[in-house]
């Protein structure tokens, strides 16, 4: 299988993770999991946000483009 490369605009997204620590990127991968499973509430990724000090579309936006990244290559 040849390597994948993420689109621009994921890896921006995925950006953030790079200046945290290995217990937020943990929880990342945990809401990745719900994500892909159920729905996840707004309020979990308000409450993400809060937590980073960023803005709640800086959470979100990497789930929707990684949800639109897997559906284009491995569905």
């Amino acid at each position: 299988m040849a390597p994948v490369t993420l689109p621009e605009d994921l890896q921006a997204n995925l950006s953030l993770l790079v200046t945290q620590g290995t217990p937020v990127v943990k929880e990342f991968c945990r809401l990745a999991t719900q994500y892909f499973r159920q729905e996840v509430k707004p309020k979990v990724f308000s409450s993400a946000a809060t937590k980073l000090g960023v803005q709640p579309s800086q959470v979100t936006n990497p789930f929707r483009t990684g949800t639109r990244f897997y559906h284009e290559f491995w569905v």
